[in-house]
């Protein structure tokens, strides 16, 4: 980043860290440019939890799988969160759990579905026709309010030290 060292009070990453392929250096940025004593907040996803299963080899589960192979660069950036942030020289305060449950119709996870079908068609993993089947099984199950999908989100502060 272009600030100076020492810039902010308080820097916020929220549902980013998954995203970046060398998370180190954004850690080490966001302390760099925090003044002394200043506070980091993540928020992201523990996207390996994500699932919108209802019931033993869902198939729908393996769009979720394509999706977040596809989108999401580090599905399990969130478990070691604190040792990343510990080990950039953050004084790292304890992590708190927030679920993200849709229920009984889909919305964000839906979308899902269709990116993680078109994953699979784009990859030769599965056809046409199976992925309109999988498409039309996710919208029948949020049309008919049977709908489940889940993902375990969890937030942490920490401070630059004085």
């Amino acid at each position: 980043m272009t600030f100076e060292a020492n810039a902010f009070d308080v820097v916020v990453v929220h549902r980013a860290l998954s995203h970046v392929p060398q998370p180190e250096g954004l850690v080490a940025e966001a302390f760099r440019v925090l003044r002394p004593r200043g506070w980091l907040a993540v928020f992201d996803g523990d996207y390996a939890t994500a699932t919108v299963a209802t019931g033993d080899c869902d198939p729908l589960e393996a769009c979720v799988h394509a999706f977040r192979g596809g989108f999401i660069h580090d599905p399990w950036i969130v478990r070691r969160l604190p040792q990343l942030l510990h080990a950039s020289g953050f004084e790292v305060r304890p992590m708190q759990s927030h679920g993200y449950v849709e229920a009984p119709e889909g919305a964000y996870m839906l979308t899902w579905i269709d990116r993680g079908a078109d994953t699979l068609l784009q990859a030769g993993r599965i056809d046409n026709e199976t992925a309109k089947v999988l498409k039309a099984e996710a919208k029948r199950r949020s049309t008919e309010k049977l709908w489940f999908g889940h993902i375990a989100f969890a937030s942490v502060l920490s401070r630059k030290p004085a």
